[in-house]
């Protein structure tokens, strides 16, 4: 073969091995990409997802009382609502969970509550849970951190919210009327803590 050919079948090698280089590079840069738009839409629909929910159990729910709801303390002793309005707060945010919703999801929704603590102080905030045993009830209380709030023993709340079988919020005013119901999620943190912030501050 001539030396001419050589040069020639040389630099055609060369080219060959650059163009597959640089596919290669434009190959992973776009499948980067796709990753990237991938999550950023997953994360999005996961946003829209629990903002839809939220807004239609809020719809649903706004306006019902808990007048003739049958609540308990921590103790399973009679306890009247009306009792946590008595120092002259007006509005107090609750957080309402079950042993029969998800458990990683109650975890989820009263540590979003404990993050914002600078602003969800003890007189603001009222836990709402569900159990049929003191005695289990009374770990929950100090395996979720929230002994220094007050903290109730509710079967049925009476709501349509509660056959979501997930936690929520909502806002209970002194005639104990329900308002801004929202539904955490677990996919959702930075939108929840701003919710509770928010609700928090309005408070």
């Amino acid at each position: 073969m001539k030396k001419r050919d050589l040069v020639l079948l040389g630099s055609v090698i060369a080219l060959l091995l650059g163009f597959n280089i640089y596919m290669m590079y434009k190959i992973r840069s776009v499948k980067r990409d796709c990753q990237i738009l991938l999550y950023s839409t997953s994360e999005s629909v996961n946003e829209h997802g629990a903002l839809y929910t939220s807004l239609q159990e809020n719809y649903v729910n706004s306006g019902l009382s808990l007048e003739n709801v049958e609540a308990r303390d921590s103790l399973k002793q009679p306890f009247d609502l009306r009792t946590l309005f008595a120092d002259g707060r007006g509005k107090v945010l609750v957080v309402r969970f079950s042993d029969n919703y998800c458990a990683s999801c109650v975890q989820n929704s009263i540590e979003t509550i404990l993050k914002n603590r600078d602003n969800a102080d003890t007189e603001k905030v009222v836990f709402i849970g569900n159990s049929r045993r003191t005695v289990v009830f009374s770990k929950q209380i100090d395996q979720y951190g929230i002994r220094d709030y007050e903290v109730l023993n509710i079967a049925d709340l009476g709501v349509p919210a509660e056959g979501m079988s997930f936690p929520y919020y909502f806002v209970m005013d002194s005639t104990l009327s329900i308002e801004d119901l929202y539904v955490p999620n677990k996919a959702t943190s930075d939108m929840d803590s701003t919710f509770v912030s928010l609700i928090m501050n309005k408070l």
